[in-house]
């Protein structure tokens, strides 16, 4: 794992700061690939994208500012070091207000905040700006803890920093196994896909430690944790021995809905949606009022920022196994107004899980919408 450490208090030999993150560097180089620099251009040939982690050391530094902000846009989690630079008196020091908002985003964008002591930490909590804070002291200010401890503690945050990032960490290959897994939990007919199973069965083994690491934490957060074990076993793989309730993550800012996707109500407040499902639906339209009402409260979720990935597993369960008339289901879909969703959605449970046109209502769509869609419900960086 590669581990970018910026040091945006200068490299004054006689900073106290300097020795920190030097002796740190030195001292992580047992447990990660680590490359220290003053300033990007001392990054060389290593591109930002290469890196797992990026921890700033510092603050009110426009290069650290922008340097943090972009790993964050490139989904490359964040630790940020204020080393006192965020107290009080230090804040009034800067009067410029573009200045403090740059800072505040900074501080709000970090994956964590790391602090160096309970007065830092007293002050930062009370400016609200992130509640990810970690304290872990400085060797060369105190001798309350050594350096080997130092780097010990700075180990086991940045692989919290990492689990709790799992979906943004996941590679592309780990993603294309996810899905394929996810569909097999849910779908034992693709077993009869030879060509497909095959492509598994090669990939499986190319999965490294981390990978699977990941990818469990994420099927853990998306609360698909049992279709990919279901897949794992019907593919004849042995599952991951991970238990993801002892694993240190800072807490999810995730809201998801609970349980399966609702099929028996809608959750939308829409007065003349609800009318109208209840005056052009009939009661024996059991099947075709079921999908439809899946479909819309899916839509509410993605909305609201509330779906977890299992609930696009139901919805393919219920396109794929319920005896609906397609054309009947369509003009449902249309009198409620969320045909054009709908047509989107089928696109992403192409993507994601692989469902094929014939177990479609209608034609997929497939555009710049659907791509979005795609990254919102898998949670997937770009």
């Amino acid at each position: 794992m590669r581990i970018l450490l910026y040091n945006a208090q200068g490299g004054g030999i006689d900073s106290p700061y300097e020795e920190f993150v030097a002796t740190l560097a030195n001292d992580l180089s047992t447990s990660f690939e680590v490359v220290a620099v003053h300033s990007a251009k001392e990054m060389g040939d290593h591109p930002l994208n290469e890196f797992q982690l990026v921890h700033v050391f510092g603050c009110w530094n426009t290069a650290a500012t922008a340097l943090l902000l972009r790993a964050e846009s490139k989904n490359i989690p964040t630790v940020l070091s204020p080393l006192g630079g965020l107290q009080p008196w230090h804040i009034r020091q800067h009067q410029q207000q573009w200045q403090r908002r740059r800072q505040r985003q900074t501080a709000e964008k970090a994956s964590a905040v790391h602090v160096c002591g309970q007065l830092e930490r007293d002050t930062f909590e009370k400016l609200g700006w992130n509640k990810k804070v970690v304290t872990i002291k400085n060797p060369i200010f105190t001798s309350l803890i050594s350096h080997d401890e130092c780097a010990r503690q700075f180990v086991s945050l940045y692989r919290k920093v990492i689990d709790s990032n799992a979906a943004r960490l996941l590679r592309e290959k780990s993603r294309q196994v996810m899905g394929q897994l996810l569909q097999l939990g849910i779908d034992d007919f693709v077993l009869h896909d030879t060509e497909r199973m095959d492509d598994l069965k090669t990939l499986l083994p190319t999965l490294t430690e981390e990978d699977w690491r990941l990818m469990t934490l994420y099927a853990a957060d998306e609360h698909v944790l049992g279709p990919m074990g279901l897949g794992l076993q019907r593919v004849g793989y042995p599952l991951p021995e991970l238990n993801v309730n002892e694993i240190d993550r800072f807490s999810s800012e995730a809201k998801y809905v609970e349980g399966h996707l609702k099929a028996d109500a809608l959750l939308s407040r829409n007065l003349l949606m609800k009318s109208r499902l209840h005056d052009y639906v009939y009661e024996k339209e059991k099947s075709e009022r079921k999908l439809a009402i899946m479909i819309a409260n899916l839509r509410y979720e993605m909305e609201h920022q509330s779906a977890p990935l299992l609930h696009l597993l139901d919805l393919y369960e219920a396109l794929r196994f319920e005896d609906v008339d397609e054309d009947r289901l369509v003009e449902i879909l249309k009198i409620i107004a969320i045909e054009g969703f709908a047509a989107h959605i089928m696109g992403v449970t192409h993507h994601v899980l692989g469902l094929t046109e014939g177990f479609m209502p209608m034609s997929p769509k497939d555009d710049k919408e659907t791509a979005l869609m795609v990254r919102a419900i898998t949670k997937f960086s770009i």
